[in-house]
């Protein structure tokens, strides 16, 4: 499964090459954490179009926009002044927001197919955040498993993306009851 996960990443490279020779936008990629200006909280880059994060502040959200973000995903539960604090600064920003709670029952059905539809738009550069990114790399994880990945290869992915042992424990024990 990792040579799938490779291949995913080399087709997206070929994607882009083939979109630059037929005339059409080329799709800016997201960048490295040491390509910030200001450093972000947990900031980890998990693909091409993705990255994830820890909790953001007011410069970290213009930081984006700077880089070339066009959505921000926050995955933290609860705090509803918080997320309509941060989507008022992303839409000031001229960035999407979307608040999509992974809880400590996961992620909703609906969450989680809002979350597919903006993995599978691939113009999109996506920032997907929580407090540490632990919540961000499980909702990752349910991303790569309801695409077809693996499940140990969607847990690793997970993992590089801030996933942590307890989080992984409770996602890992709902996937095997279900």
């Amino acid at each position: 499964m990792r040579i799938l996960i490779a291949l995913y990443f080399a087709l997206a490279l070929c994607c882009g090459a083939a979109a630059a020779s037929s005339g059409c936008k080329i799709v800016a990629r997201v960048p490295f954490a040491s390509q910030l200006e200001t450093p972000i909280k947990h900031y980890n880059r998990a693909g091409p179009r993705l990255a994830t994060a820890g909790t953001l502040t007011d410069a970290d959200i213009v930081e984006l926009r700077n880089q070339g973000f066009d959505v921000i995903v926050n995955a933290t539960p609860g705090k509803p002044d918080i997320a309509a604090r941060e989507r008022a600064l992303a839409e000031a920003q001229g960035m999407a927001y979307y608040h999509l709670p992974y809880t400590d029952d996961g992620a909703s059905e609906v969450d989680l197919a809002t979350f597919n539809g903006l993995m599978a738009d691939e113009t999109l550069r996506i920032l997907l955040h929580c407090k540490a990114g632990s919540r961000a790399g499980a909702l990752l994880t349910l991303h790569y498993l309801s695409v077809g990945v693996e499940r140990d290869d969607a847990l690793m992915a997970g993992r590089a993306a801030g996933l942590q042992p307890d989080m992984e424990s409770e996602l890992v024990e709902r996937l095997t009851a279900s």
